[in-house]
């Protein structure tokens, strides 16, 4: 049961970068904080209203290098008198393998949509089942069932927790 809060503070346009193997994610969006009595942070909610993510240069170098590389050495061919059909269909090749390449590294879902990564997003997910666990083991000791008997009624419990929480919102 939460308290009346003492003071809530909304920041607007609100700025969080995450930095992750490969990648910088930005985050944009709306920050509000409630304190409670004592001054300390009573909950606080981020609405995530947009998200840019920036690949790091050493993620993209070797790919990069090899584009410069071919550019480079297409140049040197042209310069000295034009290339023959056999140098354009290697040079050709190598663009297509390298860009490829690129695109791949470039296209990786590397973050969801709200701009966090797929292992933050697992561990939120395990989190989120050990504690339903934990309220489940917590349930069936309270109640003195065995865990089968114990999620039927868990479940039961809940649904109408929610009910209740709904009635009474409405």
């Amino acid at each position: 049961v939460m308290s009346a809060p003492e003071k809530v503070i909304i920041l607007m346009e609100v700025v969080i970068d995450s930095i992750y193997k490969d990648v910088q994610v930005t985050r944009n969006g709306n920050l509000l904080v409630v304190f409670n009595a004592d001054h300390r942070i009573q909950s606080w909610e981020f609405c995530n209203q947009g998200h840019r993510h920036s690949h790091s240069k050493e993620h993209l170098r070797v790919e990069v290098t090899q584009l410069v590389n071919l550019a480079n050495a297409t140049l040197k061919v042209n310069q000295q008198g034009g290339a023959t059909f056999e140098q354009l269909k290697l040079a050709s090749e190598g663009n297509i393998r390298v860009v490829s390449a690129l695109v791949r590294k470039l296209d990786a879902p590397s973050v969801n949509d709200y701009g966090f990564s797929r292992q933050h997003m697992r561990c939120l997910q395990i989190a989120d089942v050990v504690n339903k666990l934990e309220d489940m083991v917590d349930f069936c000791e309270g109640s003195g069932v065995v865990p089968t008997a114990g999620l039927k009624l868990f479940l039961q419990q809940a649904a109408l927790e929610r009910q209740a929480a709904a009635e009474g919102a409405g």
